[in-house]
This record gives structure tokens, sequence and C-alpha cells, in this order.
């Protein structure tokens, strides 16, 4: 009759496999620390450009301004946007808030400018409020934006502008939409620095694409 013998490990056996796990214990301690370390360096860093990208601001120098002086506010890449931000303000109307967008509108207006718009404004407020128009420009997509030598803007746009008494369609002649502008100093009333100088909207071939007619309108 036979019985198996356990086998009793020994001192050395038991120091190895001491050593052997304390080895990897720390091992793994080293691996999460540096870890550790490279996620707060990442999230410091990041912390870092957010803050940067927040408090870095467009700046311009000012126009007719002293060499060297220069002022937060419009940058040339966002010159096009508030063209087309104020194009939409007197092209892009309805009952509702037609006067209100031209009231708005008419805060950017040079002083001579603004006897002529004024003029315009009320008898396009009368012809919406009377016929319950919505107007809105469609933009086939081509604009343009130019600078002159006294650093007066020119912005292009033409598209199709539509006219609806209700949800009946009255007209949609296409027409090229012409503003003149000069950018300058920013404040509270003028968030762009813009002074307008002309607001055009002339037809470009005079016929109504849905009836043929000769009828246009504009500001």
């Amino acid at each position: 009759m036979s019985s198996k013998q356990k086998t009793i490990p020994t001192m050395t056996d038991v120091l190895a496999s001491t050593q052997r796990a304390f080895s990897i214990g720390v091992t793994v301690l080293i691996a999460l620390g540096v870890l550790l370390l490279i996620s707060i360096f990442t999230n410091v860093n990041l912390a870092s450009r957010i803050a940067d990208v927040a408090n870095k601001r467009p700046i311009y120098v000012v126009p007719g301004a002293v060499k060297g002086v220069y002022a937060p506010g419009l940058a040339d890449y966002n010159v096009a946007n508030a063209a087309r931000y104020l194009l939409s303000l007197g092209s892009t109307l309805t009952v509702s808030n037609a006067k209100a967008r031209l009231d708005e509108l008419e805060t950017y207006c040079s002083p001579e400018f603004l006897p002529k718009f004024r003029v315009e404004k009320a008898r396009l407020l009368k012809e919406i409020q009377m016929q319950q128009q919505s107007r809105a420009v469609q933009s086939d997509g081509g604009d343009t934006l130019s600078i002159d030598k006294k650093k007066m803007y020119t912005f292009t746009l033409t598209g199709a502008w539509e006219i609806r008494s209700g949800s009946l369609l009255m007209s949609q002649v296409t027409h090229r939409f012409t503003i003149l502008f000069s950018v300058g100093n920013a404040d509270e009333g003028n968030p762009y620095g813009i002074q307008l100088y002309g607001f055009d909207a002339t037809p470009i071939d005079g016929k109504d694409r849905r009836s043929g007619s000769n009828e246009t309108s504009a500001l």
C-alpha cells in the first residue's frame, strides 16, 4: 500500500515566491505612477491651451490711428460674415420681425446714408404690412468682398429674392445685393464697428422666374 507524500516548501522557496510577488507589485505601482503623471501632464497642457484660446481676441489696426495702435474688434476674416449679417437684416424679413431687423440695421447707418435709409425703410415697412409679405434671399453661392485705398469695403451677393404674401409666391427675381461700408471702433451700440454708406438691391434680369413679369422690389 502506497501513500502520496506532500512536498513541504523550503524557506528558500517561500522567500523566492515572496520576492517575485513583491517585484510584480513594484512594477505595477511604477506603471500606474507613470500613467498618472502622463494623465496629469495631458490635462494641464489641455487646460492651458483652452485658456490660451479663450484669452485670444482678434485685433485690428484702428483705421486712421497712430501707427502701432491696436484695438480688439473685428478681424479681417470676419468682415465678410458681418457683411452677410447686415445684408440679411435688410433682405430677409417677415411681418413680425421687419421693424426690429430694419431698426437694427439703422444703427449701423452712417450720417450720410441715414436720411435715404429712413425713407426706404418707411416705404418697405408699409409694403410688407399692407401685403403681409415675407422676403428671403436664396443665394446662388457667389459673393465678393473688396476694399479700396480709402478703406471702404464693398460686399456683393447675388441670388433670387423671394417675396411672398402668406403662402402665395409673388415674386422671385434674381438680384445683385451690394452694401458699401467702413470698419472702425466697435462699441456697445455697434458691436462690429461698421458704418454703412449704401445698401442696394438691383434686379439682374428684371424678370420673375415664376411668372415672367418685370415687377421687382428693392430696399
